[in-house]
């Protein structure tokens, strides 16, 4: 174990992680995932000071550890620890809880660690992107997969679909998503439904957080050029054209996923 001074940064997580668990009890009822708990990691010089709900409704230290790579400041990320049983936990630096916002982005990185938790794995293995990256034993594909994003074709197609997203057209959504995959390839197309499935979830459950609490949507990604927080955006933006109409459906991430590629799976 990796000692910290006299506990005063000990004592500064607790409180502000006290702060975080009554938020989440505050928003709950806006996912179920959100009636569970998840461990929360604060890195300070390359050292995780691991946090888990163990023996009461309170986080507590549980482990401290030195890193087993860099972490840069700033960091807000959700990934599965080795020191720690391989259990998945949002991992944060200390500026974090310097906001509101900070502590909704906390909230982000518990979908991820719901999502890890439940049908992950299983949905992955359906795709043929995921198969294809884990024979080449590379576990960043989903930053590092190279996407035509600037395909005149993809451009155009993307453009009208995000158009038919504002109009709230889920079908006409749902037609141009089929151009897709034909303009795309199945791995192409793989990567884009993933990401909307994944970060696109996170980032609707935020945004709905963010009205919540009276602060302002986080639509980073939205318009030209596109990247891959694109994907975020529109995927965002689909699943909340489905609870519309489906409530129920989001509320179980691996139907959600089913619900949002009918016509792929």
């Amino acid at each position: 174990m990796i000692g910290r001074g006299k506990g005063m940064g000990r004592d500064k997580n607790k409180r502000s992680l006290e702060k975080l668990s009554d938020l989440q009890r505050e928003i709950g009822d806006i996912h179920q995932l959100f009636s569970s708990s998840y461990p929360v990691t604060i890195v300070e010089n390359n050292v995780l000071y691991i946090y888990d709900l163990v023996q009461s409704d309170k986080y507590d230290l549980v482990k401290t550890v030195a890193s087993p790579f860099p972490v840069p400041v700033g960091v807000r990320a959700a990934f599965p620890l080795e020191a720690y049983d391989m259990k998945i936990s949002a991992v944060v630096t200390g500026d974090v809880f310097d906001s509101k916002e900070g502590y909704v982005t906390i909230l982000h990185e518990f979908v991820h660690c719901a999502q890890y938790n439940s049908c992950e794995a299983d949905l992955k293995e359906g795709l043929d992107i995921w198969r294809k990256y884990r024979l080449e034993n590379n576990h960043t594909w989903e930053i590092s997969h190279s996407f035509p994003y600037d395909n005149k074709a993809f451009i155009d197609l993307f453009s009208q679909y995000n158009d038919s997203l504002a109009q709230a057209d889920i079908y006409k959504a749902k037609a141009i998503r089929m151009d897709l995959m034909k303009t795309l390839g199945r791995l192409d197309f793989e990567y884009l439904i993933w990401q909307e499935w994944k970060e696109g979830l996170a980032r609707y459950i935020e945004n709905e957080i963010r009205a919540r609490l009276g602060l302002k949507g986080n639509h980073y990604g939205h318009g030209k050029p596109y990247t891959r927080i694109s994907f975020y955006e529109s995927g965002s933006e689909y699943i909340r054209l489905i609870d519309r109409e489906k409530a129920e459906i989001v509320g179980d991430m691996g139907s959600l996923f089913f619900e949002m590629n009918t016509d792929v799976f």
